[in-house]
């Protein structure tokens, strides 16, 4: 088996991508493996065959847990995940990096709302006629 490892200094762009393409157009079946230590980028830019998003869960540390247990699953298949175009991948570690992309998708998601709710707000009339009450609501009470 072949083992190629592509390195750089730390928060050097392009080194992911490189290791992506290489496993993509490797001549033998390969697994891309992500070990930045520092927190993976593979779990957001791959998808799945059918366009999902990959697991967080399986990757480098669920084989490296597996790897401490007596009789867990070691095949480094068992951890890996299809990306489309049928390349096995391991996922790196979550770092500071993912925890932050997801609050800040969670964040821009928030956003979206509130501007659609702004701009939804803005197609409303700008003055409601006194003779009209369609647009307050109606309040009964029942006694019994």
């Amino acid at each position: 088996m072949t083992l190629i490892a592509v390195a750089a200094g730390k928060g050097s762009p392009g080194v992911s991508i490189t290791a992506l393409v290489l496993a993509a157009v490797w001549p033998r079946p390969a697994v891309l493996a992500e070990c930045d230590p520092s927190g993976g980028d593979l779990v957001f830019t791959l998808r799945r065959e059918g366009g999902d998003v990959l697991a967080g869960d399986r990757g480098i540390v669920s084989l490296a847990t597996a790897l401490r247990v007596p009789g867990a699953a070691t095949e480094v298949l068992a951890h890996a995940q299809m990306a489309d175009g049928g390349l096995p991948v391991l996922v790196g570690v979550e770092g500071e990096r993912i925890v932050l992309r997801s609050h800040m998708a969670r964040a821009n998601s928030q956003w979206r709302d509130l501007t659609t709710a702004v701009s939804n707000a803005r197609k409303l009339p700008t003055k409601i006629p006194a003779t009209t009450s369609s647009f307050m609501p109606t309040w009964k009470c029942r006694t019994s």
